[in-house]
């Protein structure tokens, strides 16, 4: 597997001393990728933290066959995650957690 270009941190390493992940503010030089996961991050706690699903992150987790650390990591963005873990997620919510829309979430 190639590796993964300006990617050799995690996501939260990119907010800057004042910032909090993922609501920033960000390195300036922060890989394009950056934008694509707070984006996902956000929408990923807003789902597990809504009321109306009566859902846990250890449920979400179960229900997408992943370990609870897993989705952990994500939300804290301690890692980047990869394809059949985003698509898990979507599936066990059943809801996108990211939109094609979401060009550049964080400005």
């Amino acid at each position: 597997m190639p590796a993964r270009r300006n990617l050799k941190t995690s996501p939260r390493d990119y907010v800057l001393a004042r910032g909090k992940w993922p609501h920033g503010p960000f390195w300036a030089r922060a890989p394009d990728e950056l934008h694509f996961f707070v984006a996902l991050a956000k929408r990923l706690r807003g789902l597990c933290d809504d009321e109306d699903r009566n859902t846990t992150i250890t449920a979400v987790a179960r229900d997408a066959d992943l370990s609870p650390q897993t989705v952990f990591n994500l939300l804290e963005g301690k890692t980047w995650g990869d394809l059949p873990t985003i698509y898990r997620l979507e599936v066990a919510l059943n809801a996108r957690l990211w939109r094609n829309n979401d060009i550049h979430p964080t400005e």
